[in-house]
């Protein structure tokens, strides 16, 4: 568990080098270092490799996990041990069944699931007053204009 803590305080690090993304690949995984990748996206998502089994941080909002996933598996990488969810939000979480394995283990904060459910309870309430942003974020970064997002991103 201590590693798990020392790999979150060098993704926290790796959010302030995020502005080392430039000049990147868009298809490929940011490296922070060799052990440390991140695809910038609507949630960040970072991937730790360690000899214990990978570990990723956060798994993307659900219109893009498939292409932040695929841009990590273009790199090799091990099982993915554990997913550490940051907070409940959907940019955050909506890609766990894309990454989920059979012996993966979900570690989030302990209001997680009580969270997700006053999320869904409020929907109706919710949705009107955010569809202003996060409407124009997911027409933004549907998977076929990901990479255009991105370069747009590299350029301003």
């Amino acid at each position: 568990m201590n590693r798990i803590i020392q790999a979150v305080l060098h993704i926290s690090l790796a959010m302030v080098l995020g502005a080392c993304a430039l000049g990147q690949d868009d298809n490929k995984p940011v490296k922070i270092n060799d052990a440390i990748s991140v695809v910038p996206a609507t949630g960040n998502v970072y991937l730790v490799k360690t000899a214990a089994g990978d570990v990723l941080v956060d798994t993307a909002i659900a219109e893009i996990a498939g292409e932040v996933k695929k841009i990590f598996d273009s790199e090799p990488h091990g099982p993915i041990k554990y997913i550490i969810l940051t907070h409940a939000h959907a940019d955050h979480i909506s890609g766990i069944s894309l990454w989920k394995q059979p012996d993966t283990q979900i570690i989030a904060q302990r209001n997680y699931v009580e969270f997700v459910h006053y999320v869904a309870r409020l929907e109706g309430f919710f949705a009107p007053r955010n569809a202003a942003a996060f409407n124009r974020a997911c027409s933004v970064e549907s998977s076929s204009s990901f990479s255009a997002r991105r370069e747009k991103r590299r350029t301003t």
